[in-house]
């Protein structure tokens, strides 16, 4: 691949600009939109291949156990009017804490039509695919539309990592990790909200990182779909107070103050009346019991290493026996996971470090495997690595050599993936891109934590295209410039102030009011040069 910056019109020392460099701008443009059109083409094809090869004869390949229950919401959406669901899992923790609330007396009232109302699970989702089945289209539909999503995230992702470190090459770099994960490429076959809600999410940050000459509508746009990904998994909402302080850090100026109020309340505002909602049914003001029950049976779980068949059970009875009278079952389960935390931290250390080792080397192969309805043989590859070596990943024991050959090569990407996103933080710093490391940081660490068992392949695809960002950061140009300051006698600030008051008694347009092409929004200046 050709070095295809986005190099910018450059200002020679006499103040007069290259004639050249507009024609340079423009053939890297050019070149960029090629390579992008055909990562986008690339993206685009794998997904359908995937489809073709196995959702499309048989939909089942694209379930997953949570897929039952958005497919019965979109279809009392479309039947009923309304977010509220019949029949459930009676093995789910959700069922388990229902029956407790229902006994506490704390349950929502039954709708007119006997259905009970959704508290669990966010409505954006269900809307998604009743908006699609209303019309007459089916599972397949849906995932075509998902792969025409998850193409369109390759080029979000350009767009944003091109943005933040001002370099088409990084963008691009970036762009080919999206369009040719596999983590990603399952996530488009499969009845799941990850797509959707990194559409939204990818779309918002853009948005938000590219607002500096329209700081107000840009954001507030970019905040509006954020709080829209949090009505499609309640784990976006977290970010808007991050990114709104990382925006008045990085641009510091009052207008931009004034534009991070306008986003933070744009995107609480789709959450905001979904939890009015909530209210009304009974609920309380919450977005969704989802982060609280799985951060219960899940993360507590995860870090006490209960056994699966066992660990809803155990939970289950300290949560009865642990709850005060008269004391909310769901602030109950919030109370116990908090509390199991603070009295252990070090487990939830090494929790935290087993999610960061299944973030940055996963692979989903197995999923992979599945969707196009095959056996994926070697079990447990990943983890054997990371305990046992690269040697076990290919023992006697497994019956697909080729499948651990793909495992370990993946892995070996994922791993090299890491190493650059840590080589590229520190470089990004010390060329000036303090803001675009900070950002990346925030969000994989937002993903880090909201991560809990069970779930590694789903929260992964944003993490994944930010630390591509952070390892095509190693290629990004510096782009500070020098101030070379020279001393200015009396005698030449006065016939400057002179010749600006002639000027502009003649009506002649002040030239320290024109556009520096090196610096947008900034006069020429003098003794200004780039590294």
């Amino acid at each position: 691949m050709s070095s295809i910056e986005d190099t910018r019109p450059m200002m020679p020392l006499d103040g007069h600009a290259d004639p050249d460099a507009h024609h340079i701008e423009i053939e890297n443009r050019t070149s960029a939109a090629w390579w992008l059109g055909l990562l986008v083409l690339t993206a685009l094809g794998l997904r359908l291949l995937v489809f073709a090869l196995g959702p499309a004869a048989d939909t089942s390949l694209a379930q997953h156990p949570d897929s039952t229950r958005y497919e019965m919401l979109a279809a009392n959406l479309i039947s009923d009017h309304a977010f509220a669901v019949d029949t459930i899992d009676p093995q789910s923790p959700m069922t388990t804490v229902d029956q407790l609330r229902s006994e506490a007396g704390q349950l929502e009232s039954p709708q007119p039509n006997g259905k009970q109302p959704e508290i669990y699970l966010t409505p954006g989702y269900p809307a998604f695919l009743a908006a699609i089945q209303s019309v007459g289209f089916g599972a397949g539909a849906v995932l075509i539309i998902q792969s025409l999503l998850s193409a369109l995230c390759v080029v979000l992702t350009y767009k944003l990592t091109s943005t933040l470190l001002k370099s088409t090459t990084a963008g691009l770099l970036a762009g080919v990790v999206v369009a040719i994960h596999p983590g990603m490429v399952t996530m488009s076959n499969v009845l799941l909200p990850q797509v959707l809600w990194l559409t939204l999410m990818l779309g918002g940050l853009w948005l938000i990182v590219s607002s500096e000459k329209q700081p107000t509508a840009s954001m507030a746009i970019g905040g509006l779909l954020m709080g829209a990904a949090a009505l499609v998994q309640p784990y976006a909402l977290v970010l808007l107070a991050l990114l709104g302080l990382w925006s008045m850090l990085r641009v510091r100026r009052l207008s931009m103050v004034a534009a991070a109020v306008v986003m933070v309340v744009a995107g609480c505002l789709p959450p905001g009346l979904w939890m009015a909602r909530n209210f009304i049914v009974g609920a309380g003001p919450i977005l969704s019991s989802q982060p609280i029950i799985d951060g219960y049976y899940h993360t507590v779980a995860d870090m006490r290493r209960l056994p699966a068949d066992s660990a809803e059970r155990t939970l289950t009875s300290e949560l009865v026996a642990a709850r005060q009278t008269d004391e909310n079952v769901l602030a109950a389960i919030d109370r116990l996971t908090g509390q199991t935390i603070r009295e252990n931290p070090t487990a939830y250390l090494v929790m935290m470090w087993r999610h960061a080792a299944h973030l940055t080397t996963g692979h989903s192969l197995g999923e992979l495997y599945r969707q196009v309805g095959m056996t994926y043989q070697p079990p447990l590859v990943q983890q054997r690595i990371l305990t046992e070596g690269l040697a076990a990943s290919v023992t006697t024991e497994s019956s697909d050599l080729i499948a651990s050959l793909l495992a370990m090569s993946w892995i070996g990407f994922n791993l090299l993936l890491a190493l650059a996103a840590i080589v590229g933080l520190p470089l990004l710093v010390m060329r000036g891109h303090w803001s675009a490391a900070l950002l990346a940081l925030l969000l994989i660490g937002a993903t880090l934590a909201s991560m809990h068992s069970g779930l590694y392949d789903q929260p992964r695809v944003l993490a994944c295209c930010f630390e591509a960002a952070l390892a095509a950061g190693i290629v990004a140009p510096s782009l500070r410039v020098r101030t070379v300051k020279t001393k200015t006698s009396r005698q030449e600030k006065l016939l400057k102030r002179e010749l600006r008051r002639q000027q502009q008694c003649l009506g002649i347009e002040d030239l320290a009011s024109q556009r520096d092409p090196i610096m947008p929004g900034h006069g020429p200046r003098e003794g200004v040069r780039p590294i």
